[in-house]
């Protein structure tokens, strides 16, 4: 479990660096206080040369971010 112990009402300001331009504030993307981030993986051994990995990730109790994904491996040995 996670939780985010900073100010929830955070700010960002932004300038242009290449013309000349005001820079501005505005409200940064809302976070959530609590979350949790799930693992979930699993490693086959097909021979003693190849092994086939595999995970998928997301997060959740968070209802104003959206975080999931997975990853796939092939290992081969000489």
């Amino acid at each position: 479990m996670d939780h985010e112990w900073c100010d929830k009402n955070n700010m960002v300001t932004a300038s242009l660096t290449s013309v000349v331009a005001p820079s501005y504030t505005m409200a940064a993307a809302p976070i959530a206080s609590d979350w949790a981030d799930l693992w979930l993986g699993s490693t086959y051994k097909l021979n003693e040369h190849v092994t086939l990995q595999g995970t998928f990730f997301a997060t959740v109790f968070n209802r104003r971010a959206t975080t999931y994904g997975g990853q796939l491996g092939l290992n081969v040995s000489f």
